[in-house]
């Protein structure tokens, strides 16, 4: 009994082309598709997940499941290069993260009563370090 052939959406992630092929799901492993688009070093997504096991057959990745037959595919060597552009534009405009160190100030009471009849003002200690304060 022959297989029946299925139509593949490829869409790549780098422009919105689409493409289709006509495969036999049960006989084609993710190697030989790699190899019919000539993208070997490209990773093939299918509903939000890769697909790495080159020697299954697209249908046992899942492939056509839900009547979903869309692959995306994301080219290593495109990304790797806007990578490098998003490094050369962040090397020409360098911005410091770290911030400088500061010792832990003293506490400070800040009286939010602006009452001028009462002039008293309670300090409170904080407890010693290591010690939970119980409420």
């Amino acid at each position: 009994m022959a297989d029946s052939l299925a139509v593949i959406n490829i869409i790549p992630t780098n422009s919105a082309a689409k493409k289709q092929l006509h495969l036999s799901l049960k006989a084609t492993t993710l190697m030989n598709l790699k190899q019919e688009l000539e993208c070997p070093d490209s990773r093939i997504f299918h509903l939000g997940r890769e697909l790495r096991s080159g020697g299954r057959s697209l249908e046992k990745l899942g492939v056509g499941r839900w009547n979903n037959f869309n692959l995306h595919i994301v080219h290593p060597r495109q990304q790797h290069q806007q990578q490098k552009q998003r490094q050369c534009v962040l090397a020409q405009d360098v911005v410091q993260l770290a911030r400088p160190y500061q010792p832990k100030r003293e506490a400070t009471v800040v009286d939010l009563l602006e009452d001028d009849e009462e002039d008293e003002v309670e300090v409170v200690d904080p407890p010693p370090p290591g010690k939970r304060q119980r409420i």
